[in-house]
Order: structure tokens, then C-alpha cells, then sequence
């Protein structure tokens, strides 16, 4: 019985560290710069902290994700802080010496922390 179980645990065992590699690179993409740059932009905002409270976190979908070439970039994102959590559609846009501009922030809504 041992004999027989062996190689489909061995196969089991392969195909789990397979998947389990594969997952970790699936959630490991890279932002666009346009997102990751725009989010640091955000975490400093002294409007978007008026609200929020201190930075804690952000989340987003990745099907809201602007594309790498995109140049303005429109983007959607949730930040967290520590007094509420705010939903924001923005456009960022890199200008001619390389920095990277917030165009506009438009709030979603917000939630307030109990």
C-alpha cells in the first residue's frame, strides 16, 4: 500500500509547490508607475490626510489599473487611515522633466473608522 501511495504524493507534493510558486508570482506584479507614484502622492496630500487621519494602507482592483504607457493615467484606489477609509478616482500625468503631477482627485466616498 505504502508503494502505491508514495508517487502520488510525490506528484501531489510537485504539483502543490508548482502552484504555490505560481500564486506568489501572480500577486507579486508590479503597479504601473502612473499608480505607484500617484498612491505616494496621495499618502502625502495634505487634503487627502485632513480626512483619513495617518496613512495605514491601500488597496485597489487591478482591473483599475491604468496601463504602463498611459500618460495621463486614470486610476481608482481605497486609503486607509487611521480615522476613516476613502475611495478616490484620480489622474496623474508625468510631465516633461519626469515628475509625476496629481490632475485631479475625485472622492467616492468615505467611510469613517468606529
Amino acid at each position: 500500500m505504502l508503494k502505491l501511495t508514495l508517487p502520488y504524493l510525490i506528484i501531489l507534493a510537485a504539483f502543490s509547490a508548482v502552484m504555490a510558486i505560481g500564486g506568489v508570482l501572480y500577486l507579486d506584479q508590479d503597479e504601473p508607475e502612473s499608480f505607484s507614484q500617484g498612491v505616494e502622492l496621495l499618502k502625502r496630500n495634505k487634503h487627502v490626510l485632513a480626512k483619513i487621519g495617518t496613512y495605514r494602507s491601500h488597496t485597489w482592483k487591478a482591473t483599475e489599473l491604468p496601463n504602463e504607457a498611459d500618460n495621463p493615467a486614470n486610476f481608482r484606489v481605497s486609503i486607509l487611515g487611521s480615522t476613516a477609509k476613502i475611495y478616490l478616482h484620480c489622474k496623474v500625468r508625468k510631465d516633461e522633466r519626469g515628475n509625476w503631477r496629481l490632475l485631479r482627485i475625485m472622492q467616492d466616498s468615505i467611510k469613517f473608522q468606529e
